[in-house]
């Protein structure tokens, strides 16, 4: 196997665009490694050369490269650029980075272009399969590889960087030699190294990690470790070098400096001792000082002069002088009128310096401030960096010392007093550049960079404009600082690119090469002698799976004989025939399944198992493919002996010769009966109800919507009848959910009964049922006549009375019709237009049949859009409470009942029978409710503080606002809050809240009870009236319905229920009160038979809290 396979398969990968997520992944992989080997490697690198002896990212290259191709060379480039820009950049200015930029871009190419020729020379050769086994193969491998190809990168890096200027002429040989011998020793080590993780086969190259990259990583740490030991004491060495050079180089200058400073202080001195100082005694005096210190530029003397006395000091002097300063083209004039004049009067030697005599130095801002510093301290001051006057138009700077000389004899205590009998000054003036030169010709063996400034400029720097590139990294600075008078000189030492090459010895470095050398070498040997390991393993491998595949194939025609006695009584049936399909043989299982024994099928054909399951067009068929394809596999019903027929899996099988002729037909077949079964059982789960084995929603929208497209496609049209059972929760949860159960499983039977046999019944869930009319009328009057015959035929069957074990009961279904196609109809938007018809029927009263049209689906459009507007009512609080008395049978007030109204913005007031509903299923009741009584608390407050005395106001609560758990907090909550006696209300609840969940009722009543608060049971007589829960409750009122109160005086029916309600609650204990009390003939029955209380239009309509203030005050008058 290829140790480069995947360089055989790279053609279809490395075609592949770059940024396929793997091939973007393996680049980034690279650059990375190349990076980290460039960063291993410059670690490496020492003096005096600068360059590593090792490029570990030239031999990283190269094992990607053969592995890879081309896929990674990007990443490849990219590392390389990093590493190239990082060492070479220049940053001084932009056409620096461009240049660094571009060194590093072209020796990025010539890294990559090196590892592409070393790879092609290997597998041109070495070969594209070779697994470096042999010898000769591996030293051709590491020289084609390493010193061959590595001539490229060396070669054009040394010529980019003598063309851009890095490096002189002088070191190109240097520089090439360094170069390649790094890239070669890096390949000798880490391109085996990088080839044992990445290189394939996997399991060879894993094999040789032990034996080659694990003790080339040990040999590499030890010369890594050896030569950083080295390499730390010639830095030690490098760095005491430069200290001594700097503090000797320092001493001498600080001492030459003072001895100036000292030379003016001693010429200040002639002039504070005697009298009269004439030109010749001052040249006397400064010729042994000026031979002392031939650095200096001049000794001055400048005699202070008040204007009043120019004239009389310039005829003192020699003839020819006057008091002078440069003009603008700086050619010395006679100066301008000033208060006072600072001339050059003496100065030596007068050689080269004539322009500076008679120079009014207070013409110079610098001189002038240091000056005026030295006058009125009374000591010596330094200038800064100032531009000589004898200089002229040279590039010369310098340094004057003034010391002050003040009148002999006078008092100079105070700044006034040296000001009055300041003298003049004497000057020593010089050129720090003098005085390094001075310092260096008598230390010759000085290798430094010196930069000499005070506070507010340079005075002196030989630093080159371009950084210095240190070959070695280390810290090498040292920063003094000199007192000069009233300054504060600052020097900075560097050691000078000539320091390290005059100072660094080439033994580390030497040190490092044979290191490395020898590491190389190692590897090369370990590749040799893991190779011997692995040829003689692989003869092993091969000489031992010779002797297995020998005992093999005779084990192997010893267990075919027992295989296939064995396979032949297998679980499943086996039938052999001729090419002609006469049986020759079957097993026993053969027998089990079809009954038939070996004898009687032995040289019949197979077409005794014919079923009736299966026509003649399928078995010839079947025996067609058979010929042709030779194999089938799938579904066959056979018959038993018995006449029985049994569902088979079989796979048939044509059995040939060499010649490609049929010789047999094997068949394997077996049960597969409880697999059926089992089959059904789950398509039975998936598509109808468990527990009335109707069709349930799954199956009736497939079968719809298969309904749907036919009777498009054709012209049909059909029906969809939704029935709900009318008041089914109540049962369900009063009686029990087997109950429920049992009724739902006698509606499912009543369907079935009354359905024809193409209809198909289906349940939905709880007690909604959907029948589904088959789609042949002509006519859509043919398809409505038919759903209502069916709906009506439905209906008078599920209004028959339900038997049980122990009692009977009735009950209606609520019918919706939908029929269908209709355009852009689909199977859901069916079920949802017979849903809404159903529950049209409810609105009408139950137990009725409503057809869909479109008059329901904008009734439910607008019910949606007073949905939402009902939310921004509920959140804007746009409601009113009206109240509606409760009186005697005289009209007196016994208590008022509230009642909510909208006040809509555009539409006026809207009654609670328009939009309650529509609070109760969108789930707004309850906040709904809650703002009813708190509205009501405080009107209550509001009456009581007028002095109203209103008896109480009944409220009505719905069921979800009941059955909230903290209902009973709520209303504790608002009664305190407006601090009104919880007797004032009364709370009043449906028959079907109470009996919901009679445990909790009784609960929260009794809760109710102990505030105070008063409970009503509304619409009594209209659920299931019950005198076992009316003793369970803790009661204060019943009131009659309006439905019964209606019919009062003409229907004796309700004239009998509405005494037994009136008589029921006079025994329980229990208050009356009767609301819709419309007429004088209903109140006086009702009084005739106990009622006390009434409620409606004949004493008053419902009124506004202030309308009903009105109502009460008249009353009381």
């Amino acid at each position: 196997m290829s140790v480069f396979q995947r360089v055989g398969s790279s053609q279809t990968v490395s075609g592949g665009s770059f940024f396929n997520g793997s091939t973007v992944l393996l680049n980034v992989v690279a650059a990375l490694s190349y990076i980290a080997g460039g960063c291993l490697g410059t670690l490496l690198a020492i003096p005096p050369s600068g360059v590593s002896p090792v490029w570990p990212s030239a031999g990283i290259a190269l094992a990607l490269v053969l592995v890879y191709r081309t896929r990674l060379l990007t990443g490849i480039f990219l590392g390389a650029l990093f590493v190239q820009v990082y060492a070479f950049l220049d940053h001084s200015s932009s056409e620096m980075i461009l240049g660094s930029m571009v060194i590093g871009s072209v020796v990025s190419v010539a890294c990559c272009v090196q590892a592409l020729v070393g790879a092609t020379l290997i597998e041109r050769w070495v070969g594209i399969g070779d697994p470096l086994t042999e010898d000769r193969r591996i030293l051709r491998f590491m020289l084609l590889g390493g010193p061959l190809a590595c001539l490229v990168a060396a070669t054009v890096g040394v010529i980019v960087l003598w063309a851009r200027g890095v490096i002189t002429g002088d070191d190109i040989w240097l520089g090439w030699g360094t170069w390649w011998i790094g890239d070669t020793i890096g390949v000798l080590i880490f391109t085996p190294f990088v080839l044992t993780f990445i290189g394939e086969p996997r399991s060879l190259w894993r094999v040789r990690r032990n034996y080659v990259a694990y003790p080339l990583v040990l040999l590499f740490l030890l010369v890594v470790s050896v030569f950083q030991y080295a390499n730390r004491q010639e830095s030690l060495k490098i760095e005491s070098v430069f200290e001594r050079q700097a503090m000797l180089f320092h001493h001498a200058f600080s001492v030459l400096v003072q001895d100036h400073i000292g030379t003016n202080e001693i010429l200040k001195g002639l002039f504070d001792s005697a009298g009269p100082i004439s030109k010749e005694s001052f040249k006397i005096f400064n010729v042994p000082l000026l031979d002392k210190h031939p650095g200096l530029v001049a000794l001055e003397w400048m005699a202070h002069v008040p204007a009043f006395e120019r004239d009389g000091f310039e005829s003192s002097q020699n003839e020819g002088f006057e008091i002078r300063e440069p003009d603008e083209s700086g050619r010395m004039v006679s100066a301008g009128s000033r208060t006072s004049y600072l001339p050059v009067t003496f100065l030596e030697p007068l050689d080269g310096n004539e322009k500076a005599l008679g120079y009014d130095i207070l013409v110079n801002p610098i001189a002038s401030s240091a000056v005026e510093s030295a006058r009125d301290r009374g000591a010596t001051a330094v200038t800064g960096k100032l531009k000589l006057v004898q200089d002229g138009h040279a590039d010369k700077s310098g340094i004057v010392i003034y010391s002050p000389v003040y009148e002999r004899f006078q008092p100079v205590d105070t700044v006034e007093s040296r000001r009055l009998h300041f003298k003049g000054v004497a000057a020593t003036v010089f050129r720090i550049d003098d005085l390094v030169s001075i310092v260096l010709s008598n230390l010759p063996d000085m290798q430094l960079l010196i930069r000499i400034s005070d506070h507010d400029s340079m005075l002196f720097s030989n630093f080159p404009e371009r950084p210095v590139h240190k070959v070695i990294d280390l810290p090498l600075r040292v920063a003094e600082r000199i007192t000069v008078g009233d300054r504060v000189w600052y020097i900075i030492y560097e050691p000078s690119g000539q320091f390290f090459h005059s100072h660094l010895s080439w033994s580390v470095w030497w040190l490092l090469l044979g290191g490395f050398s020898l590491t190389g070498l190692t590897g090369i040997g370990l590749l040799m002698l893991s190779g011997r390991t692995l040829r003689m393993e692989e003869e092993v491998k091969n000489r031992t799976l010779e002797l297995k595949r020998s005992n093999a194939s005779l084990a192997e025609s010893e267990s075919q004989l027992r295989l296939a006695a064995t396979t032949f009584e297998t679980h499943e049936g086996i039938l052999i025939t001729d090419s002609s399909g006469n049986i020759l043989r079957v097993n026993h299982a053969f027998s089990e399944i079809t009954g038939f024994s070996a004898d009687e099928v032995m040289g019949r054909n197979p077409r005794i198992l014919q079923s009736d399951r299966h026509n003649d067009y399928f078995y010839d068929e079947l025996w067609q493919y058979l010929l042709r394809v030779g194999k089938f596999e799938g579904e066959i019903w056979n018959r038993r002996k018995n006449g029985e027929n049994v569902p088979t899996w079989q796979t048939i099988t044509a059995v040939k010769n060499e010649q490609g002729d049929t010789t047999h037909f094997v068949a394997i077949f077996y049960d597969i009966t409880e697999k059926k079964k089992a089959e059904s059982e789950i398509h039975d789960l998936a598509f109808y109800d468990p527990l009335t084995t109707l069709a349930n929603r799954r199956l009736l929208v497939n079968q719809l919507s298969n309904e749907l497209a036919v009777s498009k496609r054709q012209g049909t049209f059909g029906s969809i009848i939704f029935l709900d059972l009318d008041r089914f929760k109540v049962l369900n949860d009063s009686l029990g959910h087997h109950v429920g159960d049992e009724l739902l499983i006698q509606v499912a039977n009543r369907l079935k009964d009354s359905l024809r046999e193409e209809d198909i019944p289906s349940r939905l869930g709880g007690d909604e049922f959907v029948i589904l009319i088959h789609a042949n009328k002509r006519s859509l009057e043919a398809a409505s006549d038919e759903a209502l015959h069916v709906a009506e035929k439905i209906r008078r069957a599920l209004n028959r009375t339900y038997f049980f074990d122990d009692f009977e009961h009735h009950c209606s279904p609520s019918i919706g019709i939908a029929l269908f196609p209709d355009s852009g109809q689909t199977a859901s938007q069916i079920l949802q237009q017979a849903d809404k018809a159903m529950y049209q029927s409810k609105t009408k009263g139950r137990n009725t049949i409503s057809f869909f049209h479109q008059s329901i689906q904008e009734a439910a459009d607008a019910r949606m859009f007073l949905e939402k507007e009902l939310r921004s009512a509920i959140e804007n609080q746009d409601f009113i409470l009206y109240y509606q008395p409760q009186t005697d049978r005289f009209g007196r007030l016994s208590g008022s009942e509230a009642l909510i109204r909208w006040e809509h913005g555009q539409k006026g007031l809207i009654a609670p029978d328009q939009f309650i509903p529509v609070a109760e299923e969108a789930g707004l009741i309850v906040p709904l409710g809650i703002w009813v009584f708190r509205e009501s608390c405080a009107q209550m407050r509001k009456w009581l503080d007028n002095g109203l005395d209103i008896q109480h106001i009944s409220i009505n609560v719905s069921s979800k606002q009941f059955r909230q758990q903290d209902f009973v907090d709520q209303i504790a909550e608002a009664i305190r809050q407006y601090e009104v006696p919880a007797s004032r209300f009364v709370i009043e609840l449906t028959e079907g809240v109470v009996i919901d969940n009679i445990d909790d009722t009784v609960k929260k009543m009794r809760a109710l009870k102990h505030l105070g608060v008063k409970i009503s049971i509304d619409d009594f007589g209209t659920g299931y009236s019950s005198l076992t829960y009316l003793k369970q409750l803790p009661l204060d009122e019943l009131k009659i319905d309006k439905s019964f109160v209606r019919d009062i005086t003409t229907d004796f029916n309700d004239a009998i229920i509405i005494e037994t309600i009136i008589n029921m609650a006079h025994n329980l204990g229990i208050d009356v009160i009767a609301e819709g009390v419309e007429t004088e003939a209903q109140k006086d029955f009702l009084y005739n038979k106990g009622c006390r209380v009434f409620q409606g239009y004949y004493f008053s309509r419902p009124m506004t809290s202030a309308d009903f203030e009105v109502w009460v005050r008249k009353g009381e008058r």
